[in-house]
């Protein structure tokens, strides 16, 4: 399949090595890192059911992720060549991680090569070029947080497999005309399994789809096809993507309705991402020492084409590039290549779709593009006739971003390594970001050092005042250290511009109610507990976390004796999330209150959940019984002591 001149293939192959031997140890010193974010809320689930040793707890853990529509089981199985339990150590994530980036890296050779063997390059050109972007791009900083970021394998397993798609798609093209029945092989390996595994590592890829589109629009228009290629073009990429296309018309309402828990709407998401991806292409380009933060919640968002004035220069830019890519797509289809690619990468995460506004990871793959087009340029520039000191004026800069590159990548992987270097550089680079100081001053609550967290937490508060998050951590953290409080819980409800910057409101109401149960610090007042959770439910959130919202309420009720009012809020909790968790609590709330025939009640509520579930998750019935037969058995000592008290 992928075959070199006698006279280059052997150099080519020591300079893959090399490369990926350079790679290797430029990335070794990160596996030393901790996980991040929500590494622990994807992975910790391993030891959920004790371990991950039978099929049932298998199921659990590879179908019931909620980081996309599909559940990318293909990223979770991958999750368990390195744990089955937890907690575990985070080296063995960290170094499956790096060899997934190695395979991408050879994965992006191989297109490349291809790439320039369609636009008729000689072969040892061809793998000049190949060896070369292959290097550029594995030691891109821009992909330090991905290979870091453990739970970025999603993007990684994504990547990979879409890469491996379109290369066989490729090598099915070029053996169409000598070959119909191999190239069908390859076209139809091209979807199964190397499309399918894409799209089930994470949804994104089902844009390699719009990749074929766009490379048999540019570059094999004209060309040659068999009755069966238009068969396979129509049937196993037009009408996925039209399916595709068809799904987001269908949810665009309920995406819609999501902006109303955002703090920018889809207008200003748009904007928004006009300068993002202008910036994206900066840094590409020429990388800066601003990479390798997965933390960018305090991202500015443009209100208008004037405000930021970057708004209305990034649309013009982006606008130009779409034009000239159009205009040129005939005598540049490297350049229209490059703005295409690019642009369909960046397609859904870019776009309306509700998600934050900025990460490094989304250019894992669309970097691609721009980094073929440039090495190709410059290579262009170098064999023309132009004066030797362009040439060497070229080659000197080029070779300094490159090394720029590798260095600004060494000092990122040095900061990736040591949890506390980690936490301190997102801190300092997000001074505003209410989650780069929070993870900071939880890491060093952590570690002990609880004078210099709570430093952290003001900080917090002097970007954020009004953050009812914020201010609720304080008054956490200073209950359970006993620091002084600066704020009662009833001044906190009572503050007239509360507002809410994240979402995540039941963890902190959960702490809140553990220092009160444990009466860590003075009790707060009934009134002013209630005005609080009062306050928080009036924001705007998400159905899923509502229900969380709800659940704690259910909780405050709980502590207060309160259980009808409890489970009143879980019902809530459950017209917006049908999870048998609920229907398990109310269960054992009402147990707990001796209301044991109310109790099993809502056991058979769980019991028609449970047989309602979706297919592929595995069933919740073991945990069901266990609470029926711990309140069966409640049931059965309560009559039992009421039948031996009854008198004669």
């Amino acid at each position: 399949m992928l075959q070199f001149p006698d006279k280059t293939d052997r150099y080519f192959l020591i300079g893959i090595v090399l490369v990926l031997g350079a790679t290797a140890l430029l990335y070794w010193p990160g596996i030393g890192g901790p996980f991040v974010l929500d590494d622990v809320f994807n992975i910790s689930r391993l030891g959920e059911f004790g371990g991950v040793n039978n099929f049932d707890a298998f199921r659990q853990f590879v179908f019931s992720n909620s980081s996309g529509p599909g559940g990318r089981p293909v990223a979770m199985i991958s999750f368990l060549i390195d744990a089955q339990d937890w907690p575990v150590d985070p080296r063995s994530f960290k170094y499956t991680n790096i060899m997934i980036h190695l395979l991408c890296g050879l994965a992006f050779c191989w297109l490349t090569f291809l790439l320039c063997q369609l636009l008729k390059l000689s072969k040892p050109a061809s793998a000049l070029i190949a060896l070369i972007l292959m290097g550029v791009w594995l030691a891109h900083p821009f992909n330090v947080s991905t290979t870091l970021y453990i739970v970025q394998r999603m993007a990684q397993l994504m990547t990979f497999f879409a890469t491996l798609s379109l290369v066989f798609y490729l090598l099915g093209r070029r053996a169409l005309e000598s070959n119909s029945q191999k190239a069908m092989v390859y076209l139809l390996l091209c979807l199964f399994p190397f499309g399918l595994l894409s799209v089930l590592s994470k949804e994104n890829g089902a844009l390699l789809l719009l990749v074929v589109v766009i490379l048999e629009w540019l570059f094999f228009k004209n060309s040659f096809s068999t009755r069966a290629f238009r068969i396979w073009y129509r049937i196993g990429v037009v009408v996925p993507l039209l399916i595709v296309f068809v799904y987001f018309v269908s949810t665009t309402p309920d995406i819609l309705r999501e902006y109303e828990t955002k703090n920018f709407s889809l207008g200003e998401r748009l904007l928004s991402e006009t300068r993002i991806l202008s910036n994206y292409i900066w840094k590409i380009f020429l990388p800066d020492a601003q990479l390798g933060s997965v933390i960018y919640d305090n991202y500015p968002v443009s209100k208008s084409l004037l405000q930021p004035l970057t708004t209305l220069t990034a649309s013009l830019f982006l606008g130009f590039l779409i034009t000239s890519a159009f205009y040129f797509r005939k005598s540049q289809p490297v350049f229209s290549f490059a703005v295409f690619w690019f642009a369909a990468m960046h397609l859904l995460e870019s776009t309306y779709i509700p998600l934050e506004l900025y990460f490094e990871h989304r250019n894992y793959m669309a970097m691609f593009g721009p980094l073929f087009a440039l090495i190709w340029y410059v290579r262009l520039l170098l064999i023309s006739g132009v004066n030797s000191s362009l040439k060497y004026l070229t080659q000197f800069v080029i070779s300094a971003v490159v090394g720029l590159s590798i260095w600004l990548s060494w000092q990122l992987i040095a900061i990736w390594s040591d949890s506390t270097s980690l936490y301190s550089h997102m801190a300092a680079q997000n001074p505003d970001s209410y989650r780069a100081q929070s993870i900071y001053a939880n890491h060093l609550e952590l570690q002990g050092n609880t004078e210099k967290a709570l430093e952290q937490i003001y900080i917090n508060l002097e970007y954020h005042p009004n953050d009812v998050l914020s201010l609720l951590t304080l008054w956490n953290f200073s209950c359970w250290y006993g620091f002084e409080q600066p704020m009662s819980i009833a001044e906190i409800a009572a503050k007239d511009d509360l507002e809410l910057h994240a979402q995540v409101v039941h963890v902190h109401l959960g702490v809140l109610l553990q220092n009160v149960r444990d009466n860590n610090c003075q009790r707060p007042e009934l009134e002013g507990l209630f005005s609080l959770y009062e306050r928080i439910g009036e924001f705007q959130l998400p159905p899923g976390l509502r229900a969380s919202y709800y659940s704690s309420s259910a909780d405050l009720f709980v502590f207060l004796q309160r259980p009808d009012d409890g489970l009143e809020m879980l019902d809530r909790a459950i017209e917006l999330d049908s999870s048998i968790e609920y229907r398990i609590k109310q269960a054992q709330i009402a147990s707990e209150f001796g209301q044991l025939d109310r109790a099993l009640g809502f056991v058979e509520l769980a019991k028609e959940l449970d047989n309602n579930r979706p297919f592929l998750l595995p069933s919740r019935r073991a945990s069901i019984q266990q609470v029926e037969s711990s309140i069966v058995a409640l049931r059965a000592f309560s009559r039992n002591r009421s039948e031996t008290d009854s008198p004669n």
